[in-house]
């Protein structure tokens, strides 16, 4: 979740991922922070730029902050919003947003797509869970999410 990136958490992402960091939120989110444009940073990010974890993590947390304003935000940037639906789970962005929210954590979630080590390919669902497991991280799946939010709503 946004609120609780860091920049560690972030370069994985970046170095591990396709590269790109996308800010998963909900549609209310969305339509109160992000103005024209494709990307963002936060203005008083530390750098220029706005395109070093740190940085991204920066924008993630403020994207996160309740006090969040779009005007906070500035693009170009490095962090790509992306509007997911509100109550629906049958993408990724949505089920980290829908896991978010069980959480009690405002609905932003950094995201980004796990690629092989040539970065030539999407990693395979089981290449995925041996990268999480590695790394001690927990695994779930867009399907577990739908089919745990089926059963309790």
């Amino acid at each position: 979740a946004g609120a609780v990136a860091s920049p560690e958490s972030v370069a994985l992402l970046m170095q591990s991922g396709e590269g790109t960091v996308t800010a998963a939120m909900s549609e209310d989110l969305h339509a109160r922070l992000v103005r024209e444009g494709a990307s963002l940073r936060y203005t008083e990010s530390a750098s220029p730029g706005g395109f070093s974890p740190a940085d991204r993590t920066v924008t993630l947390k403020q994207l996160a902050s309740p006090s969040a304003r779009a005007h906070f935000f500035s693009s170009p940037g490095h962090v790509l919003p992306e509007r997911v639906s509100s109550g629906a789970v049958s993408t990724a962005g949505e089920a980290a947003v829908a896991v978010a929210e069980l959480a009690q954590m405002r609905a932003v979630v950094g995201t980004s797509e796990l690629v092989t080590e040539d970065r030539l390919a999407l990693l395979s669902a089981e290449a995925a869970a041996r990268f999480a497991q590695e790394r001690g991280l927990v695994v779930t799946s867009v399907e577990d999410v739908a089919r745990f939010f089926a059963h309790t709503q």
